[in-house]
């Protein structure tokens, strides 16, 4: 990713934007592989009934302008899908999610979004969540805009 005009790389770093929000959200739909998908900034509680569940995240992303004199700019980041399998239930089911969603996301465009190499989820500590266990798949992505 490009520097920011003040060549202070991190300064330009901000949530994605609603087109980028929105395209990822109609991709994955209300639920997918049988799990409720809980999208940004929504009730941010899991099912009441302790079923696994996916929610998206948008830690990161910069906008650049593509090049001088044009008004077409690039808006570059990640959007993080964190998969929350009920606690207990072993390592297979959550991997098995994990692979098919880093397949429905890997380099393919919808929306206007273009999508690259999703990241394999990492397994440690970490993971273990209350009643869960959080399998988090990164897909980098880039969308085009004026």
């Amino acid at each position: 990713m490009a520097a920011s005009p003040a060549g202070d790389y991190y300064h330009g770093l901000k949530m994605a934007s609603k087109a980028v929000v929105d395209a990822f959200e109609a991709q994955i739909g209300a639920t997918w592989s049988g799990l409720a998908v809980v999208g940004t900034n929504t009730s941010g509680e899991s099912p009441s009934d302790g079923s696994s569940f996916i929610i998206i995240q948008f830690p990161v992303s910069t906008a650049v302008r593509i090049t001088v004199n044009t008004g077409r700019y690039f808006e570059e980041g990640a959007a993080r899908f964190v998969i929350n399998m009920q606690r207990g239930d072993g390592l297979g089911a959550g991997l098995t999610k994990a692979d098919a969603l880093a397949t429905l996301f890997r380099d393919v465009d919808f929306g206007g979004v273009e999508t690259f190499v999703p990241s394999p989820p990492i397994i440690d500590d970490t993971n273990e969540d209350g009643n869960y266990y959080a399998f988090a798949v990164i897909v980098p992505y880039r969308y085009e805009f004026t």
